[in-house]
């Protein structure tokens, strides 16, 4: 039996939903946001006029944090964007260096080695195109109330499929392989949602595929930005294949882009460029039944 399960998302890549589909695993304890501490101050530093001098060294001590621990004969679900836990240096030479994949791996995290590779931990690693995923983190940011997007620094380095990269080579360079996950195949097919299940050690019977729509009352009641980003999936009764990106026309969809987000077109264009050799890369890689 796994002894933790690190969900490490890239953003708007339904994870929330793969967190949905083993929302009634038994075994699981779950521990969303290990480091959400870390966002908020990231946030604020990469919206700032002078972002380029840095974070503040008082900000720093918001990505420290100590090993969690589930209760006995349970699996620790941990869920979080792992730029979310970035160090700040490794986050503005990402900005300064784009893409770049430094030649030898490297836990780029403020999350310690020896929670990462923990004895029998199971990394999974959720994907989604480009095309998709980055679009939707514009709409959604939008949503938060960022204008462009929350600005270039931050829509960089909360867009890209960097970090998802660097974590599979940094796993696979300590032996350890990630599970990668790619969005379509949660969305389109209980199976394999079944299968991912089995293969996490959990029971493959107990994958949740039907649920209950958010009611107005529970609405009223959940915060503003959560409901934002997870509207899709609250306003859903289970999985939706209109959203995989197999059955949709590309075509079409980008070319609504220029009137939905004008000036910040070439931002999203970049990103989504960028992201699709990483993005086939993983996709290569990713979990087959």
């Amino acid at each position: 039996m796994p002894s933790q399960i690190i969900l490490f998302d890239q953003s708007r890549s339904a994870s929330h939903l793969l967190a949905k589909v083993l929302s009634k695993q038994p075994k699981l304890e779950k521990l969303h946001s290990l480091y959400s501490a870390c966002r908020g101050k990231q946030v604020e530093w990469l919206t700032s006029d002078d972002w380029e001098n840095g974070m503040a060294e008082a900000d720093y001590s918001a990505f420290k944090a100590s090993a969690r621990t589930a209760t006995a004969d349970k699996i620790l679900l941990i869920h979080d964007h792992p730029f979310s836990s970035a160090h700040p240096e490794h986050v503005q030479s990402f900005i300064n260096s784009s893409s770049t994949i430094p030649p030898i791996p490297e836990n780029f995290t403020s999350i310690p080695d020896t929670l990462l590779l923990h004895t029998n931990t199971i990394p999974v690693l959720t994907i989604r195109d480009p095309r998709l995923a980055v679009s939707s983190a514009y709409r959604v940011l939008t949503s938060f109330g960022f204008s462009h997007g929350s600005g270039r620094p931050n829509f960089l380095i909360s867009t890209t499929l960097v970090w998802q990269r660097r974590l599979y080579n940094f796993f696979c360079s300590h032996g350890v392989q990630p599970m990668v996950i790619d969005a379509d195949d949660i969305m389109t097919d209980p199976g394999y949602c079944r299968f991912v299940c089995e293969k996490l050690d959990l029971e493959p019977e107990l994958a949740c595929i039907e649920w209950e729509k958010i009611t107005e009352e529970e609405k009223a009641n959940i915060h503003p930005m959560l409901y934002a980003s997870q509207m899709g999936l609250l306003e859903s009764t289970g999985l939706d294949a209109s959203r995989a990106a197999k059955n949709l026309d590309f075509v079409v969809e980008e070319k609504k882009w220029d009137d939905e987000f004008g000036d910040d077109v070439p931002m999203v264009r970049e990103m989504v460029e960028s992201g699709i050799p990483h993005y086939q890369y993983l996709r290569e890689r990713r979990l087959r039944m």
